[in-house]
């Protein structure tokens, strides 16, 4: 039973006093104890295992999720805590796996904003990602099972924007990639291990442009050794 139910309930039988009601089983097991104020949740709602113990913790005010939360898994490890603030997510959310943090999402206004960081099963660094107002906003950087990088993106409002770039384990920059507005747009680049470029291709709008069609495609009019773009493909030479 929900946490929310136990308001109905005791609206729907009248109990309406403040202070803690409780739904039990045929056996008489407590299920669900909450506490009452004004006639809605308020303080703290406790939801009970087959053996007694807590499998779900919330704190109301007036009605609303206000405070910490916890969620337990049948075998008593904890599967996440959440934090409310005025019926929204405010604040962290870690999700557990194995009694280990699998996640930690921070929240505001209950929108995802801030860096939140996810793990390998080992505890060690898979991904930080940044957000702001439930969007991916910033550096992100993905992890190998050894904690070397093995990509950073950049991105605005919810859109890749700016340089990708990947990674070998020696932490060599493999390839390059502009984005703009969510798309391939720019210049990508691969290199080998020795930082030697081994590959370029020009992108607008996620098309690859071949250099005999750069002019055409950018509206540039190439002029010898004056334009990197040129310079770079030979074009105009």
């Amino acid at each position: 039973m929900a946490p929310e139910s136990l308001e109905s309930d005791a609206r729907n039988e009248g109990h309406l006093a403040d202070g803690v009601i409780e739904t039990q089983g045929p056996d008489g097991r407590v299920l669900e104890r909450a506490g009452i104020s004004g006639g809605r949740l308020h303080g703290e709602t406790l939801v009970f295992d087959a053996d007694g113990a807590p499998r779900q913790s919330f704190r109301f005010a007036q009605g609303l999720l206000d405070g910490p939360a916890a969620v337990n898994g049948d075998d008593g490890t904890v599967l996440a805590r959440l934090t409310f603030a005025a019926g929204v997510l405010d604040g962290p959310l870690t999700i557990y796996r194995g009694g280990q943090p699998l996640a930690v999402m921070p929240y505001r206004a209950g929108a995802l904003h801030g860096e939140m960081h996810s793990y390998a099963p080992d505890g060690g660094i898979a991904a930080v990602v940044r957000f702001e107002d439930g969007r991916r906003h910033g550096q992100i950087t993905l992890y190998r099972p050894d904690a070397s990088v093995l990509r950073t993106e950049q991105w605005v409002h919810g859109a890749m924007d700016g340089d990708t770039v990947d990674y070998d384990e020696a932490g060599t920059i493999r390839r390059r990639t502009s984005f703009r507005a969510g798309r391939k747009d720019g210049e990508a680049v691969e290199y080998d291990a020795h930082g030697r470029i081994t590959a370029r291709t020009f992108y607008i709008a996620d098309r690859p442009i071949p250099a005999t069609e750069l002019p055409a495609a950018t509206g540039m009019t190439p002029k010898p050794r004056a334009n990197w773009l040129f310079r770079m493909f030979g074009v105009g030479r």
